[in-house]
Order: C-alpha cells, then structure tokens, then sequence
C-alpha cells in the first residue's frame, strides 16, 4: 500500500526531505561566538507566566503517572498508559539537556495529548482527599479554568501572536508567503538566498534551494554578488531567528538591498525577490 501511494502521489522525496530535516541537529545548532545576543529583553515573571500553564500540566500529570505506575493500585494497563504518556515528554527535555535534538519540543505536543489521562488522574487524588464536598466542587471547577485558561495562553498555541508573545517567532507560513514562493519557482528553478526559516520549506518538490543568510541580515553585511534574496515582509517588524536567538532587525532589508543596487524582479505585500 505504501509503495503503491508512493508510486501514485509522486512525493515520496518530498516525505523523505521532511523526515531528513526535522531530524537534524536544530538548525540553530551552536551559536558561533558573537552571535549570542538578543535585543529582545523578557522579564522573568513573563517567561513564568508564559509557561506557568506547561509546567502546572506536566507537575499534575506526574501525580498521575506516580499513582499509575505505584505497586499498590497499578496494573498492567495503568503501567503501560503511564510509561507511554511519560515518553514523549522525556524525549522532549532529553533534547534540551542533551543538546541533542529529537526534534525538540514538538514532543511536547504529543505528551499534553498523551499525558491527558494521567493528569485527570491527578488532579482527583488531589480534591479526594478534600471533605467538603462543596469546597471539593469550587476549587475542582477554578483548577480546571484556570489550567485551560493559563494553557491556551501559552507561546505554543500562540506563536503566530505578536501582541501577547511579542519575543516568540511566528513559525508557520502565511498563505500569501506560500503563493510568493510558487510563483517565482514557476519562472526559477535554483538556489535563492533568504531568512533561515524559509529553508523549512526545502522538503517541498518545487525547484527552488533555499540557503540561509541570517548572519548577513543580522550584521548588516549583505555581501553584493550574482544571487536572489527573497526578503519576507514579515521580517521588517518581527522577530529573525539567529541560531538559538531572536532579533529584531532595526532596519528594513528591501531598502538595504535597494541601497546596494539589487533590482526588485518581484514583490508582493508578503514578500519581495531581489536580484544583482
């Protein structure tokens, strides 16, 4: 069935592009000396509150988890649902420790789904062992608001948001960047030189090679010679990924490149090619 989907869609490079490059070493590797700066200044009682959800989820769901696993009341379903939830968070943080990427966090997304049960377990040992049924109903009620309140405002549901987490990098793609993109790899096929985080598109079959230029931009020392920039508008008030650190550019690259005499061959409200 595989090879025959294969064979059919015609994207099996595409898949196999995807799967080589979420498992690389973070792109964001190690920062080279001089490069560890942000300009981007997070007071620690926002980081708290920025991840005070997270870490509630996680604290609750290891009651669960210990009371799953505990040989008085654990079985073998119990055992295995604990250890299954439990794993993807482990590889998560491991990454982190390590400074081994798995990729990353992402396994966080599949341990607040693995992690669910453990965490309703959790959270009824706790208001058990409270008497007052009345009490009982009021603080269960307030935990669970407060938990889902305090998880939908977390920089991992909202990346895209610029008002809340202004210091979090958007890191998906608009519709518009996307259509920029096909429409210049319909004239072009070959390498085109831009932000670091396009190159998350290098999986896609379209012609186009992506190579980073982010110490360029961050530096401000866009280096003139035969080549195409594509510059995101995006990056005028946003932030710009440098290996394991943000920054926001206090200049606008399409006047820089216009400075340096590239010609603008393409532009667009979400985006722009240049070329020398």
């Amino acid at each position: 069935m595989f090879g025959w989907w294969a064979y059919v869609s015609g994207t099996l490079l595409s898949l196999a592009n995807m799967i080589s490059f979420g498992f690389k070493l973070d792109s964001m590797f190690n920062t080279p000396r001089g490069f560890e700066l942000s300009n981007i200044f997070v007071s620690p009682s926002y980081k708290i509150f920025s991840n005070i959800g997270l870490f509630a989820f996680f604290s609750l769901s290891f009651i669960g988890i210990f009371y799953m696993v505990s040989p008085k009341y654990a079985n073998l379903l119990s055992f295995t649902m604990a250890i299954v939830g439990v794993t993807p968070l482990f590889l998560g943080f491991f990454s982190l420790v390590t400074q081994r990427s798995i990729i990353t966090e992402r396994w966080w997304y599949f341990a607040q789904i693995m992690l669910s049960i453990p965490l309703s377990v959790g959270i009824i040992i706790i208001f058990n062992s409270i008497k007052n049924m009345h009490l009982q109903k009021i603080m269960l009620l307030l935990v669970i608001i407060s938990l889902s309140f305090s998880m939908l405002l977390s920089p991992l549901v909202n990346m895209g948001d610029n008002l809340l987490f202004p210091h979090v990098s958007r890191q998906t793609f608009t519709e518009a960047e996307l259509q920029a993109v096909y429409t210049i790899s319909s004239k072009y096929n070959g390498p085109v030189d831009t932000d670091e985080q396009m190159l998350y598109l290098s999986f896609l079959n379209i012609g186009i090679s992506f190579n980073s230029i982010n110490e360029e931009l961050y530096l401000k020392k866009i280096s003139i010679k035969p080549r195409y920039i594509f510059i995101r508008s995006y990056l005028m008030n946003h932030l710009l990924n440098i290996y394991n650190w943000s920054y926001l550019l206090d200049y606008d690259p399409n006047k820089e490149l216009e400075n340096l005499r590239f010609m603008k061959i393409y532009d667009s409200n979400a985006a722009s090619l240049f070329y020398y």
